[in-house]
């Protein structure tokens, strides 16, 4: 599935940095994804860094404190960018010079715990967030992964 994500991030027609923080796997994933993607990690466009496994925040956090780029999207091992969805989030972004875009996401079921054969497939709509906090205590709040943040270059913004 790591692969699928990371190929999905370089399908996007964007200048990208792709930053690949493992969360202490054991599983050969550093060996696995240098060697498939050698050519981009020697380029720079791939980084890999390792940290104990201390839960998704701080792996983010390590992710953040990588990151040199304007804007931040977030990708689980098991997610994967559609094409062309990063370069319209970005281009809405700076038109509406937004910190944050928020979109609707797509959740797909599997037959089989390999992830080969797609029953269905979900799409849910961004949250509306018109109550604000009312709004999240409801479930409504939007997930990490289908939102892109503005990143300031000095900001000392963490995930908790």
């Amino acid at each position: 599935m790591i692969c699928r994500a990371i190929d999905s991030c370089f399908r996007q027609k964007v200048d990208i940095e792709v930053i690949l923080v493992d969360d202490g796997s054991s599983d050969g994933t550093y060996s696995h994804v240098v060697n498939t993607y050698a050519s981009l990690v020697e380029q720079g466009q791939l980084i890999y860094a390792k940290i104990e496994h201390l839960g998704q925040s701080a792996a983010r956090n390590k992710g953040l404190s990588i990151a040199g780029g304007k804007y931040i999207k977030f990708l689980d091992s098991d997610d994967f960018l559609i094409d062309e969805a990063l370069p319209k989030e970005v281009a809405y972004a700076e038109r509406i010079n937004a910190d944050v875009i928020v979109t609707g996401y797509m959740t797909n079921y599997y037959a089989d715990p390999d992830r080969m054969t797609l029953i269905k497939s979900d799409f849910i709509d961004a949250p509306k967030l018109d109550n604000g906090i009312d709004d999240m205590l409801l479930g409504n709040a939007p997930l990490t992964t289908n939102a892109l943040y503005k990143r300031e270059k000095n900001s000392s913004f963490k995930m908790e």
